[in-house]
C-alpha cells in the first residue's frame, strides 16, 4: 500500500532498495524515492515488539550516519494520513506540495477491502453475511 500511495501520486520509487558500503550489503529498504536518499518504510505490527523496535532504531541510526533518511509508516498512517506521507515525499523531492495529488490513491483505495465500503462489497460478492470479528 505504501508503494501504491507513492506511485499513484507520481512519485517514482525503487522497491527493495539495497544499501551497500564497500560491496557489503548493510540493509534493504522497502522503498527509495528515486533521486533522493529518502527511504519510506512500512512497519507492520511486529515492529511494535520491544526488541524489534530497538533493532529498528539502531538500524535507522546506522542509515542516518551514512546519509540516508529512513521514514517509517504504519498501516494507520498509510490509510488514515496519506496526505502527510505525500507531503514528506514532496519535501524529499523538493517539489511543491499539492494535496490534490492524493486523489488517485483514494480512487484505488476506496473500492478495496481496506475500506468499509470495499469490504462490504467483497463480502457481498463472496456471499459472506457477517463480517469476521
Amino acid at each position: 500500500m505504501l508503494r501504491l500511495l507513492h506511485i499513484s501520486c507520481a512519485i517514482r520509487v525503487e522497491p527493495q532498495f539495497v544499501i551497500k558500503k564497500n560491496d557489503r550489503t548493510l540493509a534493504r529498504a522497502d522503498l527509495r524515492i528515486v533521486g533522493t536518499r529518502r527511504l519510506p518504510e512500512y512497519d507492520g505490527a511486529y515492529h511494535r515488539d520491544p526488541a524489534q523496535y530497538e533493532r529498528d532504531r539502531r538500524r535507522d541510526g546506522r542509515l542516518r550516519a551514512l546519509g540516508w533518511e529512513p521514514y517509517s509508516y504504519s498501516i494507520a498512517s498509510v490509510l488514515g494520513e496519506p496526505v502527510r506521507i505525500l507531503r514528506d515525499a514532496d519535501g524529499a523531492l523538493g517539489r511543491d506540495h499539492r494535496p490534490q495529488r492524493i486523489k488517485q490513491f483514494y480512487e484505488l483505495l476506496n473500492p478495496s477491502s481496506y475500506t468499509k465500503r470495499g469490504a462490504a462489497q467483497l463480502h457481498a460478492r463472496l456471499g459472506v453475511l457477517d463480517r469476521p470479528a
